[in-house]
């Protein structure tokens, strides 16, 4: 596997070294040595296959460590280390504004929330994140440079289900100290336009497709869509998260492969409208995935799928046959090698996990046989095809449900066969409104109101599967050596069942793109 897939191997070592440096916080200065040492001894060595290869992962498991130590070392001017000094009393900061801006109601008043990148702190240099939180309604957008004078103090510790708290999501995003500007304190915007003019063209492209939305449907349905389609998930309504929750199909919710290969689908289909060659062709929807991505706001999963959406475009330029799994991995090692962190972040894992499941364990549970021996009614076999890649999203995440979480939901095996087919007519249509929505308001109605139906349809079957006895379950915490326990024992499981079972069967490509 590793000789024909030499990506998977390289990235599984660059994974270990992040995990080591994170256990163990291995000086800077070693960690340096011992890659080149490992460097120079994979040269020197080149007669002796055996102690190249040991020496080659060696270097590459340095490296990965390093980068991770890297990520995590603060600036001496960094904002947290001087933070005990302000705590308790108003401090003014001058920053830029470097996330959307989300806003909603409080009582009387308005809640505002966004991300600025540090520039001073009391009149001294200074840099970091910093997320703030303001009780005043505020005329700013992103990139503004901005005055602001509150209270700096570490992110509250919220609990969310399992191990998930608020302070840890916002940590994974070198978020370490919030600022609370109460009412009546200063915000004075100094500049407008600093930011990257790229992330401010995909933000404002992201505010209008909302708008536009919210126009056609109703709060709670407009909500619904943004969250499926520009990854706008604030206003998706509580009990209709809980129900996508409790039916193990929240996943959804989420911008990822669904979303992408639709994109790269009707831009390709335009472009072949168009007199551009196919060359151009593949260049330019690459380029729109990649927008696309920036634009939902960059999460692993839409990540994931608009880097092998790229690699499989490339392929085709550069007349190569695309592996799937090596895509994968490649993919992966590209958003580690800049956010090495992310190894740790539960989206980041459940997304790889799902889709490597998808790829691997499904042929293996449909058998020798494989997808030829599957019946010929095409309903029938779309859902047999159905219910194995959900038996095998099962096995693959059902570990880190559980550990994350501590929820089961073997009710998600069925409810995926119905929910991800509307769930798919529920984007087209979306995507209906939004382009008819901007160039022909009357025929987006008619889409809109096919939405609305769909919508409807979605919550009420999800809300049938809440109902099922047994369908969703907790479970008492679990320990991180019974989780890897349970993952150590499924390799080897798999292992055992790629010598017994020799599957004829490839994943149907459809699937590749994962949940």
């Amino acid at each position: 596997m590793f000789t024909h897939r030499p990506v998977v191997f390289v990235t599984i070592i660059f994974i270990l070294g992040i995990v080591m440096e994170s256990l163990f916080h291995v000086p800077a200065i070693w960690l340096m040595a011992g890659f080149g040492v490992s460097v120079i001894l994979n040269r020197i060595l080149t007669f002796w296959r055996m102690g190249a290869t040991i020496f080659f992962v060696l270097a590459i498991g340095f490296l990965g460590a390093f980068d991770l130590m890297n990520w995590e070392t603060m600036a001496q001017d960094h904002v947290l280390r001087a933070s005990q000094s302000f705590y308790g009393r108003p401090v003014t900061v001058l920053g830029i504004i470097s996330s959307d801006i989300q806003s909603r109601p409080l009582g009387r008043g308005q809640k505002t929330t966004f991300t600025i990148d540090i520039r001073e702190v009391a009149d001294s240099k200074a840099s970091g994140k910093v997320l703030v939180v303001s009780f005043d309604p505020v005329d700013i957008r992103y990139g503004d440079e901005v005055l602001i004078t509150g209270k700096l103090h570490r992110p509250f510790e919220y609990s969310s289900r399992g191990r998930l708290t608020y302070r840890s999501y916002l940590a994974q995003r070198k978020i370490y100290l919030m600022l609370t500007v109460k009412k009546g304190n200063v915000l004075f915007v100094r500049a407008r336009e600093r930011g990257n003019p790229v992330i401010a063209f995909a933000l404002h492209c992201r505010q209008h497709l909302n708008k536009i939305l919210e126009q056609y449907l109703s709060p709670s349905e407009a909500g619904l869509m943004q969250a499926l389609i520009t990854g706008e998930r604030k206003d998706v309504p509580p009990h209709v998260r809980e129900i996508f929750f409790r039916t193990g199909t929240v996943h959804i919710l989420a911008v990822s492969g669904m979303n992408v290969a639709m994109v790269a689908w009707g831009v390709f289909l335009f472009l072949n409208l168009l007199p551009v060659s196919r060359f151009w062709q593949m260049i330019l929807t690459m380029v729109l995935i990649a927008f696309y991505a920036l634009m939902t706001g960059a999460s692993a999963p839409v990540v994931r799928a608009a880097v092998m959406s790229m690699i499989f475009l490339l392929g085709f330029i550069v007349e190569r046959e695309q592996d799937v799994v090596n895509s994968l991995f490649l993919a992966a090692f590209a958003i580690l090698v800049f956010f090495p962190n992310q190894i740790f972040d539960v989206g980041f894992q459940l997304s790889f996990g799902s889709v490597l499941s998808i790829l691997l364990v499904t042929p293996l549970i449909l058998g020798p046989c494989g997808f030829s021996g599957l019946p010929e009614n095409r309903i029938l076999r779309g859902s047999v095809e159905a219910f194995a890649v959900s038996c095998a999203v099962m096995i693959g995440i059902g570990g880190l449900l559980v550990y994350y979480f501590q929820v089961m939901t073997p009710i998600a095996l069925i409810a995926n066969l119905p929910i991800i087919p509307l769930v798919g007519l529920a984007t087209a249509l979306g995507g209906g409104v939004l382009f008819f929505g901007m160039f022909m308001p009357f025929v987006g109605v008619f889409f809109a109101a096919c939405l609305k139906v769909t919508i409807n349809l979605l919550v009420l079957i999800l809300y049938g599967f809440c109902q099922v006895p047994g369908g969703a379950f907790f479970i008492p915490s679990v320990s991180t050596e019974q989780i890897f326990t349970y993952y150590i024992i499924l390799i080897l499981v798999y292992v055992g069942a790629c010598v017994f079972i020799r599957s004829r069967s490839q994943v149907w490509p459809g699937w590749q793109i994962g949940l």
